[in-house]
């Protein structure tokens, strides 16, 4: 099973490889992209029975258009419900059926069938959605386990971190190999004000899963409001390529360092991404200019610990 879904995802980054450049150049005229998937691509303990499986995209999506493609012989699950979407026009939904302990995998789009498309028509990229359940014996443990991660994760949209954090700490004494449980236990703490005790966790999560992009982003944004720029630079960097969230903390790191070419390039990413406020768009005249004024700095510079 490993090997299974390690190749379908190194599959999946060798067709992104092929794609081209995209010749468009404002966010309107760009393809959409898959920005989150639920379960998340390359989980390996997916609660078997039945689930919906969710993919959110960047832009809106045309209605009554998708194409959920097999990436293998007998890749998808069984389908017990007609894919839509929901009311923010983006997230399309698919009930289904799962086997314990088995891989499956989707193509979102690919060669031959492109119909996931936004409002305007353009097809969206290819996507490689790959995941694993756990075994028979595993499942209770697993929906229980999965149940106060998603609660956790519920109360901290809410903004009640301490009662999140509570929640995360069950997901992980119920599964201490839970990297995700500990990535929101961190942002719960840091979000709370507790700093310090946040980096344990992500750190945690960190060694389970070296590539987990919202746990290096975690440690990158606590060494940033800590002033440590070297260490919020090297997490930060790591966390960039899957976590659009890290830009943001690389575009002012290198502005406060003095490395304008830099913050302009983050910056600019942000922009093309369509995520840009006016800090944003004041960050790239700043870095265009190669001067930082103080009245920015105040806005974008960390409190003195």
């Amino acid at each position: 099973m490993k090997n299974k879904i390690v190749t379908a995802l190194v599959a999946g980054a060798l067709w992104q490889s092929t794609i081209g450049k995209i010749a468009a150049q404002d966010i309107d005229s760009m393809p959409p992209v898959v920005v989150k998937t639920v379960p998340q691509a390359g989980s390996k303990n997916v609660a078997p029975g039945e689930m919906e499986i969710k993919v959110t995209f960047s832009k809106e999506m045309r209605n009554g258009s998708w194409s959920w493609s097999t990436a293998w012989k007998d890749s998808t699950p069984e389908i017990i419900g007609k894919p839509h979407y929901e009311a923010d026009k983006k997230t399309c939904v698919v009930k289904v059926k799962l086997e314990p302990d088995k891989t499956y995998g989707y193509w979102l789009n690919s060669q031959k069938f492109v119909n996931f498309k936004d409002a305007q028509g353009h097809s969206a990229v290819p996507y490689l959605l790959a995941f694993a359940t756990s075994a028979a014996g595993e499942r209770d443990h697993a929906i229980n386990n999965g149940n106060a991660e998603q609660e956790g994760w519920q109360l901290w949209q809410a903004r009640k971190f301490d009662e999140a954090a509570a929640k995360f700490r069950e997901a992980i004494e119920s599964s201490p190999t839970n990297a995700n449980a500990r990535n929101g236990l961190g942002w719960a703490l840091f979000n709370s004000g507790k700093a310090d005790e946040a980096i344990e966790p992500f750190e945690k999560a960190v060694s389970l899963q070296p590539d987990h992009p919202a746990a290096l982003n975690g440690l990158g944004q606590i060494y940033l409001s800590k002033r440590n720029y070297d260490d919020a630079e090297k997490f930060l960097l790591k966390a960039a390529p899957k976590a659009p969230a890290a830009w943001y903390g690389l575009a002012r790191l290198y502005l406060l360092k003095g490395k304008f070419e830099d913050a302009e390039r983050w910056a600019q990413n942000i922009i093309d991404a369509g995520q840009a406020d006016e800090t944003v768009k004041k960050m790239l005249e700043a870095a265009q200019k190669k001067k930082l004024s103080e009245g920015l700095r105040l806005v974008i510079e960390p409190p003195a610990q």
